[in-house]
């Protein structure tokens, strides 16, 4: 196995439109920063790369606040298929970054399992060509996953034929193993609301 079928690239998918928080979900403030920022400490160390899945009318606010630490990625489907859009995007940009394999993580969870990603890494070598997605408590947590590049083409044409309308049935139709993922009782917390955001801060108080 040569050095670029081991690297990781990750994607925080941050391109929906957040409309049960009423605001932009990515950069709600977050304990010293924002809920974006909290995503990122989590997942940045279990990736040789990171990129984030952003909306157009986000892409400046992001470049002001990192600067050229990620590469921002459009919507591959300009929002029509949802979070779908963000994985084929990031897909997309495997082979400029050197790397066989996606993680993907929701924007919306601060409290992401450490070692998430080399958990599913683990179960990804004996499932060749399929991504593996993790499993918290029996509940899937679809856009927390490992996706191999070879996975892209069904990806495409499954959107192209209407069979996959969210990462859920595209996992589903994918056969992706699911993989169950041992950690804290609200590790896959996500936000959705403003009370979800209160808390949020109330976890981070007494967990981080």
């Amino acid at each position: 196995m040569d050095d670029r079928e081991k690297r990781i690239a990750g994607l925080v998918v941050a391109g929906g439109k957040a409309v049960r928080m009423g605001a932009d979900k990515p950069f709600m403030p977050f304990r010293e920063g924002c809920l974006l920022d909290a995503v990122i400490a989590r997942v940045r160390p279990q990736v040789d790369a990171l990129m984030l899945n952003v909306r157009p009318e986000h892409v400046e606010r992001c470049r002001s606040r990192y600067g050229d630490e990620f590469a921002l990625l459009r919507d591959a489907y300009d929002g029509e298929t949802g979070p779908l859009g963000g994985v084929v995007a990031g897909l997309q940009e495997l082979p400029s970054m050197g790397a066989a394999w996606l993680a993907t993580f929701p924007c919306d969870t601060p409290f992401l399992p450490r070692d998430m990603v080399a958990k599913l890494q683990a179960a990804a070598i004996a499932s060749v060509n399929v991504p593996v997605v993790a499993v918290a408590s029996g509940t899937v947590q679809s856009l927390c996953a490992l996706w191999p590049y070879q996975s892209l083409s069904a990806l495409r044409a499954g959107i192209a034929c209407g069979e996959f309308r969210s990462v859920w049935w595209a996992l589903d139709a994918m056969t992706a193993p699911r993989i169950e993922i041992s950690a804290e009782p609200h590790a896959f917390f996500n936000i959705n609301t403003p009370d979800d955001l209160i808390e949020a801060e109330r976890l981070a108080r007494g967990n981080l």
